[in-house]
């Protein structure tokens, strides 16, 4: 007759647990469960989350204005501004990492070149921030004064709702946000000298 061996126990019980949670993590959630995958753009109520286009025109607020052919072109061009912008930033940061790669790989790191490519790409966004802003001004000035309003109008109600969501959450959230500097610092306890 065997005896009760507690070291066979904890091994039979730790590769138990091993294949019980291995085999929990291998299991996907199907299609038909509604899950989607992580790189997926999340909609509420069949809006995208994230619009397309930067500033204060979202595609709502586009369409609803009724645009003129030709605010329609100026907002087109502002958009293909916008988007060329991103594009090109994206390249320069993508050759700068990999021209940082290439001199790891080399065994010789020159910073100058490096920061001559950054200041490369910065001076790059620079010129195309003030073309952005050209283009925005330009847009904004074609609109009729009953557009302008209700562009106005549509940033009121955003910003009262962003303010009704910092009250529900609390200023925990939004105090994140803040530099450091800026946040309130916790009261120190003053200390009485012994008398």
């Amino acid at each position: 007759m065997k005896t009760f061996n507690i070291k066979n126990f904890l091994a039979l019980s730790a590769i138990a647990l091993g294949v019980s949670v291995g085999s929990s993590y291998a299991v996907t959630p199907s299609d038909a469960q509604g899950k989607m995958p992580q790189n997926h753009r999340f909609e509420l109520n069949g809006e995208k989350l994230h619009h397309e286009g930067m500033g204060p025109f979202h595609p709502r607020l586009i369409e609803s204005l009724k645009l003129t052919d030709e605010q329609k072109t100026k907002f087109d061009d502002l958009r293909k501004v916008q988007k060329e912008a991103w594009e090109k930033r994206a390249q320069g940061f993508k050759n700068l990492k990999e021209l940082r790669e290439k001199q790891l790989e080399s065994g010789d790191i020159n910073f100058s070149a490096l920061f001559a490519e950054e200041d490369k790409i910065q001076a790059e966004a620079s010129n195309d921030k003030q073309t952005y802003r050209s283009k925005l001004v330009a847009f904004w000035d074609s609109l009729t004064a009953d557009q302008k309003a209700q562009v106005i109008k549509d940033q009121k109600e955003h910003k009262d709702h962003f303010k009704d969501r910092q009250r529900r959450h609390g200023d925990e959230h939004f105090k994140k946000m803040e530099p450091r500097d800026k946040q309130a610092q916790p009261l120190q306890k003053e200390v009485k000298p012994a008398q």
